[in-house]
C-alpha cells in the first residue's frame, strides 16, 4: 500500500488506522506470557472442534451449558491474521468456562481422552485481563470499519486516548497486562510520526474537536500554517488592490456629491386651466416620466428612480474601503471558525 501510494504520487499517504491498530494488538499478543494463554486456550477449544470424539464432547458441552444456565453459544477459534478473533476467542472461552470444565472432568470423556489440556485459576483471571486489555482496541476497530463519515481526523483523538488512558499501566494490573500494554503502547507511538503536522490541521479543521488535541502553543503554530496555506490557494478569488494608493478613510463629504439635475418648469397653462381630471393626469404623469429621464441620463444610472439620485451616496466605491490581504481574510474566517461551539462527535463534519 506504501508503495502504491508513493507511486501514484498521494502526497500525503495516511495508513488505515485499524490496520494500524492490528499491528500493535499482534504484537501485544506475541509477548510471552500472553502467547502461552491464548495456545493453552486454543488447543481446549481444538478439542471440541477436531480431537477424538470431539462430537460427544460438543454434544456434553451444549448439555452442560444448559445445566448451568449459560447462554447456548459456540466456543470460537482465532485465526491468525486477525488479532480480533483472538479476543473472542479468550471472550467466549471465559463465558463458557464453567461448562467447559465440567466437560473435562466427565467421566466419558476422561476414559477416552488422556491428554485434555486444563487451565489454572491464575490462567483463568490473565485471560480476563487480556480480554479487558484488547476490548477497547476492538471497539474502535469496529467503529473504524463501519464508519460513513472521515476518518482522517479522528486519529488524533483516538491515538491520545489509547497513549494517556487505555494503554497506561495501572497499578492493578498484573505484570502480563504491564508489558503488553506498554508493548502496544510503544508500538502506536511510533505511527504516524512524520505526519504529526498534517493530522493535527485535520483535527483541528473538525469542528467535533477544533484544537481540544493539541497544545496551546501547537494550536497556534496549525492556524497559522492554515491561514498561510488558504491564502496561497490559487482558487481563491482576490479582491482588486490599488497600488501604493493608501485606502480613504473620510466620509464624503457635501461638495463631494453630484448636482442634483435642473427639475423641468411644471407649472405650464395646462396644470393651471380648469380642465378635466384625466388631461390633468396625464399631463403630470408626462412631466414625472420626463423628469425620471432627465435624472438618469445626467447621472448615468440605468436603474432610474432613488438610486439614480442616491446612489453615490449609499454605495461608497471600492477604492474608498480598506482592502484586506488573502491572509487577512484567511485569519478572518479562522477567527470566525474557532469561535463557535463543538458539535456532538455523532454528528457529520460534512454535513456540517
Amino acid at each position: 500500500m506504501e508503495v502504491a501510494a508513493r507511486e501514484a504520487c498521494c502526497i500525503p499517504h495516511i495508513g488505515c488506522y485499524a490496520h494500524t491498530l492490528n499491528l500493535a494488538a499482534q504484537k501485544g499478543l506475541k509477548v510471552n506470557a500472553v502467547s502461552r494463554i491464548l495456545a493453552r486456550v486454543w488447543r481446549v477449544v481444538s478439542f471440541f472442534f477436531f480431537f477424538y470424539r470431539s462430537t460427544t464432547a460438543a454434544a456434553l458441552l451444549k448439555e452442560k451449558t444448559k445445566q448451568l444456565g449459560l447462554k447456548n453459544v459456540k466456543l470460537l477459534q482465532d485465526v491468525p491474521t486477525r488479532w480480533n478473533s483472538a479476543c473472542d476467542m479468550l471472550e467466549r472461552f471465559r463465558e463458557l468456562q464453567p461448562a467447559i470444565y465440567a466437560v473435562q472432568v466427565a467421566k466419558e470423556i476422561r476414559s477416552n481422552v488422556n491428554d485434555i489440556s486444563t487451565l489454572s485459576e491464575a490462567d483463568i483471571t490473565i485471560a480476563e485481563d487480556i480480554v479487558a486489555c484488547l476490548l477497547p482496541l476492538k471497539a474502535i476497530t469496529t467503529v473504524l470499519c463501519t464508519e460513513k463519515m472521515p476518518t482522517v481526523s479522528i486519529i488524533l483523538p483516538l491515538q491520545k486516548k489509547l497513549l494517556t488512558s487505555v494503554l497506561v499501566s495501572k497499578e492493578m494490573d498484573s505484570d502480563v497486562i504491564k508489558q503488553m500494554k506498554k508493548t502496544m503502547a510503544s508500538d502506536l507511538d511510533s505511527r504516524y510520526a512524520n505526519k504529526q503536522e498534517f493530522l493535527q490541521e485535520c483535527t483541528v479543521l473538525d469542528p467535533r474537536f477544533k484544537a481540544s488535541c493539541v497544545t496551546t502553543e501547537q494550536q497556534h503554530e496549525v492556524y497559522d500554517r492554515l491561514a498561510t496555506e488558504a491564502a496561497s490557494l490559487k482558487s481563491q478569488p482576490q479582491l482588486p488592490v490599488s497600488g501604493k494608493v493608501e485606502p480613504s478613510t473620510s466620509t464624503p463629504t457635501v461638495t463631494d456629491l453630484p448636482a442634483l439635475p435642473d427639475l423641468p418648469d411644471v407649472e405650464s397653462a395646462d396644470l393651471q386651466s380648469d380642465v378635466k381630471l384625466v388631461d390633468d393626469v396625464k399631463s403630470v404623469t408626462a412631466i414625472t416620466t420626463k423628469i425620471t429621464s432627465d435624472l438618469t441620463t445626467q447621472s448615468g444610472c440605468a436603474s432610474g428612480g432613488l438610486a439614480s439620485i442616491l446612489g453615490d451616496v449609499v454605495f461608497i466605491k471600492k477604492e474608498m474601503l480598506p482592502q484586506k490581504s488573502n491572509l487577512e481574510q484567511a485569519i478572518f474566517e479562522i477567527d470566525v471558525f474557532k469561535g463557535q461551539a463543538l458539535i456532538p462527535v455523532s454528528e457529520d463534519p460534512l454535513v456540517w
